[in-house]
């Protein structure tokens, strides 16, 4: 029996609302983000080095977001970094094994499907083939 999973994206979320608390505040004084209201230069030195564009989230905001998702039903995560926003796209996946009644339509679709393809294969070489004659004839 071919086993086939069934991925439905349940949720839905980006990162940028992380960012609307900059996550180095915490470690700024009140003087300190009233002067740096917009721009908190702020550089965070680390003991290895990385090549990474990726940022920092503080783990309690994606705890939110991954329970989000795991409220509208998900049972898998996917984070991907957006490097032209800075952010991450979150997605929330239920994944689950198919039955065999659902595995028995798939194949019936995707015989159908591989049929037309091959159909149409068909009816372009004849073409191919009655130009070729036509040009020999």
């Amino acid at each position: 029996m071919e086993i086939i999973l069934n991925r439905k994206v349940v949720f839905e979320g980006q990162s940028e609302e992380l960012y609307g608390s900059y996550p180095w505040r915490k470690f700024l004084t009140k003087k300190e983000i009233e002067r740096d209201d917009e721009e908190c230069d702020v550089d965070v030195y680390t003991d290895s080095y990385t090549d990474s564009d990726s940022k920092d989230i503080p783990i309690e905001d994606i705890k939110a977001l991954i329970q989000k998702a795991e409220d509208a039903g998900a049972n898998y995560i996917q984070i991907d970094y957006h490097c032209d926003h800075e952010e991450y796209e979150i997605y929330g996946s239920h994944i689950s094994r198919k039955t065999k009644k659902e595995v028995d339509k798939y194949n019936k679709v995707k015989s159908v499907s591989e049929k037309m393809k091959k159909m149409g294969k068909i009816r372009a070489l004849e073409a191919e083939l009655k130009n070729l004659k036509n040009e020999v004839l």
